[in-house]
């Protein structure tokens, strides 16, 4: 079974400054997240001569930034000037088991 969440948001503020200049301001922060759980008794993801371990993951990408934007018009000339700043974080865990009864025993 898995599971996957997301969450995004990514608030702004706008101010004109006067009737040629407009200023925003904006954050952003997004995660998804991708879990995938085996089952709950191990034993039964056990397929002899294929799968003798089974694997739990846990995975999450994080993405934060900031951003702004400085718009000016004077006559026929336009000019704006943008800041982008983000960072990206990963963050994976991931658990593992022997379900092969048989995979330690002493010969």
């Amino acid at each position: 079974m898995s599971k996957i969440r997301t969450f995004n948001i990514a608030p702004s503020w706008t101010r004109v400054i006067n009737a040629n200049t407009v200023f925003t301001f904006a954050g952003f922060a997004r995660q998804d997240q991708f879990n995938y759980y085996p089952s709950a008794d191990p034993f039964a993801d056990l397929i002899p001569d294929l799968q003798t371990a089974t694997i739990g993951q846990d995975r999450r990408l994080t993405n934060l930034g900031l951003r702004t934007s400085l718009a000016m018009v004077k006559g026929k000339h336009n000019n704006q000037d943008r800041r982008y700043l983000a960072g990206y974080h990963f963050n994976e865990k991931d658990t593992f088991g022997i379900v092969d009864p048989t995979f330690n025993r002493c010969v």
